[in-house]
């Protein structure tokens, strides 16, 4: 009788550890999160490029505007916000980047661009290699957003170990967070610091809410983002065309 306790036992522990993806220790490795979200969100193994076209508006008051988002992997980003005379472009190639409005074209610090990730592509963050960036996982615990169940995982530059300063300096411009369902293991919310260009000591969270997910060559992307900072809804982007069969220059980014 006893034995066929523990065996039904056993048996209900396999069942709820299959229906909730981790028993024990799992639950805590960063790793091991990021690779089942790299599989559920499909995550390419190989070179990624996509162009995301649609409309952004900056709040409920005014009006929509065109936005045309070209990508390369994580490293090359090209934002074409507007038309004509207000267009507004934004690169960013290989940690180093620039802003260009009609004929001003400036430069953006350092601290802005190092590692900048696009907001639409966290399939690629779960699936970055993190030593080969010099990046590490924490995990940071359970939480929500919205009434969903998350594994909370901080990224940042691992620290070189030479200078206390410039190890802080460096974990702070790359700290990024991603919060991964625990169930579907697909991201619903990542969280930066938006930096003033002048100086990294003035900074405010940056979060981007996820939805309507679509599969698109095998990756799903968002189709709709929400974004707030310093906990105040500043922007809503909606895609209506996203394609992967696309090929890029090196002058696209710069």
């Amino acid at each position: 009788m006893l034995k066929s306790r523990y065996l039904r036992l056993w048996i209900l522990t396999v069942f709820f550890c299959a229906g909730h993806a981790f028993c024990g220790n799992q639950a805590q490795n960063p790793e091991v999160i990021l690779n089942r979200c790299a599989q559920a969100m499909g995550s390419p193994q190989q070179h990624f490029s996509a162009l995301a076209e649609g409309q952004t508006q900056n709040s409920d008051s005014e009006p929509s505007a065109s936005v045309r988002i070209q990508t390369r992997d994580l490293k090359s980003f090209r934002l074409e916000t507007g038309e004509r005379e207000k267009k507004s472009v934004v690169t960013v190639h290989r940690g180093q980047g620039s802003h260009q409005q009609q004929d001003k074209k400036q430069a953006l610090s350092r601290h802005t661009t190092a590692y900048f990730k696009a907001d639409h592509l966290p399939a690629l963050v779960c699936g970055m290699n993190l030593s080969a960036d010099g990046m590490k996982a924490t995990y940071e615990g359970e939480d929500r957003v919205d009434s969903s169940p998350v594994f909370h995982l901080k990224l940042s530059v691992a620290p070189k170990g030479k200078n206390a300063r410039a190890d802080e300096i460096e974990s702070l411009i790359s700290e990024y967070h991603l919060f991964i369902d625990q169930r579907s293991f697909v991201v619903l919310k990542t969280s930066s610091f938006a930096f003033s260009p002048a100086t990294v000591t003035n900074h405010s969270v940056w979060e981007t809410f996820y939805y309507d997910y679509r599969r698109v060559g095998g990756v799903l992307m968002p189709f709709r983002m929400e974004n707030f900072l310093a906990g105040q809804k500043v922007k809503t982007t909606t895609f209506t065309n996203i394609r992967t069969d696309v090929s890029f220059a090196d002058q696209d980014f710069q």
